[in-house]
């Protein structure tokens, strides 16, 4: 097991309607540059159309490429609230256990910046999102309303 060693999560002040979070996999917090089972730490925006903002930052320390799944529970327990998560690579069985945890891998080249990432990821919602993002868009929203509907039926009612 590789726990997380330091974590940062930043207060967002933002309502989280409309709003997806995205992971990174980084050593240097500027560039893709990790495979998602050895990165020794990962970053998360949360953004819409109006722009980005910073939610989070988790590091993980050094670790191998050696197969050992036992590393992978920190970061996918980090990762909660994501949708997706870039980075260099993905081994199969970490694969499997994103999506089940509903975070989408998405691979590119390393060296990738995360600033130009994030911004045409702000560009599609702005412009009109197609297929993960909507389907995010739409989740997110679903989940939503449901806590919204949740939360009238608590409220008293008088007759």
């Amino acid at each position: 097991m590789s726990p997380i060693r330091r974590s940062l999560q930043l207060v967002d002040s933002l309502s989280n309607l409309g709003r997806i979070k995205v992971g990174f996999a980084t050593s240097d917090r500027v560039h893709v540059d990790q495979h998602f089972g050895s990165a020794v730490s990962l970053v998360a925006f949360s953004l819409d159309a109006e722009g980005a903002q910073l939610v989070s930052i988790g590091q993980f320390g050094e670790l191998a490429e050696d197969g050992n799944e036992g590393k992978l529970a920190a970061k996918l327990q980090w990762l909660r609230g994501c949708v997706a998560v870039y980075c260099c690579a993905c081994g199969g069985s970490a694969v499997r256990q994103l999506l089940s945890a509903g975070v989408r891998p998405l691979k590119v080249s390393s060296g990738t910046r995360i600033d130009t990432q994030v911004a045409e990821l702000v560009e599609v919602v702005r412009t009109g999102p197609t297929g993960w993002i909507a389907q995010a868009l739409q989740a997110q929203q679903r989940v939503d309303d449901t806590s919204r509907f949740a939360a009238l039926g608590e409220e008293a009612w008088e007759e």
